[in-house]
């Protein structure tokens, strides 16, 4: 499992390239303006679109593919046993997560 580095890289931070790469990656349409959560790690937007909200996660530069798609697939057990949680949405890829 990945481990932070000594040094660890810098969270990420909302600005309108990261928001025009999501919603194009995503096939979404923001109206109004997102919303930050604080966070200690991870950057967390809600950003409101006409079909509902979602919630944008950016994790940090070392989290690695395999990483994610453990977390990813732990959330997915969870919600299959009825633990309430995030739904996951894809990219019009068809991927989950996308870089």
């Amino acid at each position: 499992m990945s481990k932070p580095p000594a040094e660890e890289s810098p969270k990420p931070r909302l600005s309108s390239e990261l928001l025009d790469f999501v919603q194009e990656a995503y096939g979404i349409k923001a109206i109004g303006k997102p919303v930050v959560f604080k966070s200690s790690r991870n950057l967390n937007v809600r950003i409101t679109t006409n079909d509902g909200s979602f919630v944008l996660r950016t994790y940090r530069a070392w989290i690695t593919p395999k990483r994610l798609a453990a977390i990813q697939a732990a959330r997915k057990a969870l919600a299959a046993h009825g633990v309430p949680s995030a739904e996951l949405q894809e990219t019009t890829a068809g991927t989950s997560w996308t870089t």
